[in-house]
């Protein structure tokens, strides 16, 4: 460690020195481009700057002749990119009212000719998107003064980003360790917990503020020249029942590649109703189905079981990503209840059914 702390102190220095650009101030551009060529892809920072740090994709003249300026290349990710287009959002917005009246009777339209003309929207969507996306790729010339060099390259970002999520991921597990003081059991399957006390958004937004990551990369990893393209259109009602029911089963047990807690919700659902209804069974002996159905249907409210959640402390617990969806004291207690609902369930795995009872 101390090896590398020597390093970053004696990179630290001003990103073209005095020396440097006496020897290159009468160079041609050519000469410029090969006597800095160790510059490019380094990271530059400029402390009075936002964002502070920025990649180095050259090093050439500022426009006026005068000193040197830093080539950054740049462009804003996709979904920003695309924010501000009138034409787009009006397409989006047909495209909206198209969806609304495909099945009305009244449309005037036959199904055929809805269909063509929701078909061309989304290829017109796709065209507008792409066209947005590369307009907004630039090039701009940032004067070196103020900028130091750290030593550091591009290819660094996405591991330093890697490490904030594995010192957070050795921190989790270590703390973990109240948790099972807590309810009074020791895991044998961390893993089970662990995906029991992630929220649907930690995966997708890698558990930092998303907007974080998105400036980073775009500021100091290797540029991306080609945008990614992925088909996230939604699957509804019957295609989305022909798209489920034509997967297949798997062979043997495993653990499920799905990285969130939705799937252990879905089963502790289950597990909480057969434990609610095996104690009313006992309990209430005097009573009829309907009676225990309406006592069971009151006692598994979320509200009850946000409440068991709070009294576990489980929101100490849950890893969800930064924003707003919840913000919202009721949209917590949702997520508080359904993580209730997935440690019942890990805890059903992990130990069976006597230990969730207990």
């Amino acid at each position: 460690m101390s090896e590398v702390i020597r390093y970053l102190c004696d990179s630290f220095k001003p990103l073209v020195t005095d020396d440097e650009y006496e020897r290159v101030e009468n160079c041609t551009d050519a000469e410029l481009t090969k006597a800095l060529l160790s510059k490019k892809f380094q990271l530059a920072t400029n402390p009075k700057k936002r964002p502070s740090t920025i990649r180095v994709d050259n090093i050439k003249r500022m426009n006026n002749g005068f000193g040197l300026g830093i080539e950054h290349k740049t462009s804003p990710p996709i979904a920003y990119a695309n924010l501000k287009n009138p034409e787009l959002v009006e397409a989006q917005r047909r495209l909206s009212k198209l969806r609304r009246s495909q099945s009305s009777l009244n449309s005037g339209q036959s199904e055929r000719e809805q269909l063509e003309d929701i078909n061309a929207l989304l290829k017109r969507i796709s065209e507008l998107k792409q066209q947005r996306a590369s307009a907004l790729n630039a090039i701009r010339i940032i004067p070196c003064t103020g900028f130091y060099a750290t030593g550091l390259y591009a290819d660094i970002t996405a591991h330093i980003l890697l490490l904030v999520l594995a010192v957070k991921h050795a921190r989790f597990h270590w703390s973990l360790l109240e948790f099972e003081k807590i309810i009074g059991h020791n895991f044998i399957n961390r893993t089970l917990i662990e995906l029991a006390f992630t929220h649907p958004s930690y995966k997708n937004d890698f558990g930092t503020n998303v907007d974080h990551v998105k400036t980073a990369l775009t500021n100091c990893s290797f540029r991306r020249y080609a945008p990614f393209t992925e088909n996230n259109e939604k699957k509804k009602g019957f295609r989305n029942l022909m798209h489920i029911m034509a997967q297949s089963g798997s062979s043997s047990a495993g653990l499920s590649k799905i990285a969130h807690n939705e799937r252990l919700e879905y089963l502790g659902d289950a597990v909480v109703e057969l434990v609610v209804s095996s104690r009313l069974f006992f309990i209430l002996p005097h009573q009829e189905e309907g009676g225990l159905a309406t006592y069971r249907s009151a006692l598994v409210q979320n509200r009850n079981l946000a409440a068991l959640g709070k009294k576990l402390h489980l929101g100490d617990w849950m890893m969800y990503a930064h924003g707003i969806d919840l913000c919202d004291e009721e949209d917590f207690r949702k997520s508080l209840a359904n993580t209730f609902e997935a440690v019942l369930a890990a805890l059903y795995l992990d130990a069976g059914i006597e230990e969730c009872d207990r």
